[in-house]
């Protein structure tokens, strides 16, 4: 078999992405250990030691007979058509083969790799996808998409597996909708449910009980617990199922429109989220929790204007909390008010007059006295005591925090409040709900020239740019518009559920936020004020797309 000069250097190809990675995972304050390299192995497999700490990759060596000879074998399993397409493949799998293998190693490195050897297969695909799959042109990904599927089919064939690597991948779900065994609205219906029911509640269990599932799925789902416990018993010691399994979890990740992300996985499986304080309402109503939180917020309102956000926000809903419980009936009986929305009325907006005094000949005499018209006047607020008289331990720590040491997660609470209060698509939120918001935000970053979001492509997370510049381009057209710090895209795929309608890449280096698809959709049902700045945005961007 003769190899052309022209083929890459498989090794070099794997030596260049570790280099790679390093950067990219130090980025996000993940560190590899310094002595970890990439060594040559033997056989077909890639793996990381656990006792010398070191990346093993066992790529065919061209040069040598013996390397031609695993060349062709590879060939035959993978059921590649010609030297030149598998070494196309291979030139895009070996990163990801790196990336997975560097999984292993974090998990490591920080006390947290398990003995369940599938769990662990499964967040190194993740990741490994979050560093390489959005790097892939459309063109690419339909390539290595389809070498991937018609390898997996070839493997299953060989060994006589059918549904084995779909049924036990991490997210049954979306292995199920990649290969087209439900459709759409299924998997809409069922993230839906998900992001509702406990998380102890597994994807296949509600999958199971949610009736529209065929006999045959149903039957194939009652086995995956004893396929993962197979596979565990298993793991590599035969070497075509093993390549199998992961050619065929790698096919599912390239296939599904779930995107992961570097943050997001250092947050959930590296222990590495930040802690943030509980922001709660008190169970008891005091009027003395109104005053000294209205009283907290007009005294940081010019020297640190997030605090006295904050304490504002605190203050309204305490207000709001006591009309909904005190005030329903009294509210119910006005002319023309009926049933009041409380969600639309915790949203707010310090550009304009706070909502609430709309309300004020409607409620009780005392309530009256502490809505935010007449609550500065008020004499009681020089009886208040701070921070003594705020309701919550948090808030105590809050009000410290401007005058002594901060605890972590109190520094980092004032962090995110600072953060979202300059992103117009979350400013007008309740405080109560920006801990929620900030575990469903991950930073992404980008280098110059990189590609976010690809036109054609289907990935309907939504993203604010953070620093840097963007472009967002329509090939037929060219550049269109630029995207500045603090604005939202992705949101017209997000609204539409279809795919993009341009490329957005990075003018400059550039960090933005971005929430997934399913996490911003349960955001905008406990939140509308979200939905509402969504619309508009989207209505904005939509005119400057269609203008000449």
């Amino acid at each position: 078999m003769t190899i052309p000069d022209s083929f890459p250097d498989l090794f070099e190809i794997g030596e260049h992405a570790l280099e790679r990675f390093k950067k990219e995972f130090q980025s996000y304050g993940i560190e590899t250990d310094p002595d970890v390299t990439l060594r040559r192995g033997t056989g077909l497999l890639c793996y990381y030691d656990f006792n010398d700490r070191q990346i093993y990759l066992s790529m065919p060596d061209l040069r040598a007979s013996t390397g031609k000879l695993q060349l062709l074998m590879l060939r035959q399993m993978m059921g590649a058509e010609n030297n030149e397409n598998l070494m196309r493949f291979l030139a895009v799998f070996i990163p990801f083969v790196i990336a997975h293998e560097m999984t292993h190693h974090f998990r490591h490195r920080y006390g947290l790799f398990s003995e369940d050897s599938w769990y662990e297969e499964q967040l190194a695909n993740r990741l490994a996808a979050a560093v390489n799959k959005n790097r892939l042109s459309p063109e690419e990904k339909a390539f290595t998409t389809s070498f991937l599927e018609n390898s997996m089919k070839k493997l299953g064939e060989q060994i006589g597996l059918a549904y084995d690597a779909v049924d036990s991948y991490f997210d049954i779900a979306h292995a199920l909708h990649s290969s087209e065994q439900i459709g759409d609205e299924e998997m809409s219906n069922f993230r839906m449910v998900q992001g509702m029911v406990s998380e102890t509640s597994s994807s296949t269990m509600i999958l199971r009980r949610s009736g529209n599932l065929s006999g045959d799925l149903q039957e194939r789902l009652k086995k995956r617990r004893d396929l993962i416990s197979h596979f565990n018993e298993q793991y590599a010691s035969d070497a075509a199922r093993y390549i199998y399994y992961q050619v065929g979890w790698v096919y599912l990740a390239m296939k599904s429109q779930d995107t992961s992300y570097v943050d997001e996985f250092a947050c959930r499986h590296l222990a590495m989220a930040p802690k943030l304080l509980e922001i709660r309402l008190p169970e008891e109503f005091k009027p003395r929790y109104v005053y000294a939180c209205f009283k907290a917020s007009q005294e940081f309102k010019q020297t640190h204007p997030s605090l006295g956000r904050y304490f504002y926000k605190r203050y309204r809903a305490l207000l709001l909390n006591y009309l909904r419980k005190s005030h329903r009936e009294v509210l119910r009986n006005v002319e023309g008010v009926g049933d009041l929305n409380f969600d639309f009325l915790s949203i707010w907006n310090d550009r304009f007059n706070d909502s609430l005094n709309f309300m004020i000949n409607m409620v009780t005499p005392f309530a009256r006295e502490i809505f935010p018209s007449r609550i500065a006047q008020s004499p009681a607020l020089v009886n208040i005591n701070l921070p003594d008289d705020l309701p919550t331990e948090e808030d105590r720590q809050m009000y410290l925090a401007s005058s002594h040491e901060m605890a972590e997660a109190v520094q980092n609470t004032l962090e995110i409040i600072s953060l979202l209060d300059g992103l117009e698509l979350f400013r007008s939120l309740p405080i109560e709900a920006y801990p929620d918001v900030a575990k469903k935000l991950y930073k992404v970053k980008y280098a110059e020239g990189e590609n976010l979001v690809w036109q054609g492509e289907t990935n309907n997370d939504v993203f604010i740019l953070l620093d840097g510049q963007l472009e967002v381009l329509v090939p037929e057209r060219g550049i269109t518009s630029a995207i500045q710090p603090g604005e939202v895209f992705g949101e017209i795929a997000w609204l539409t559920k279809g795919t993009r309608v341009a490329t957005v890449r990075a003018r400059t280096p550039s960090t933005c936020l971005v929430v997934k698809e399913n996490d911003l959709r349960l955001l905008c049902y406990q939140n509308p004020g979200i939905l509402m700045t969504i619309a508009e945005r989207t209505a904005q961007r939509y005119s400057q797309l269609q203008s000449p």
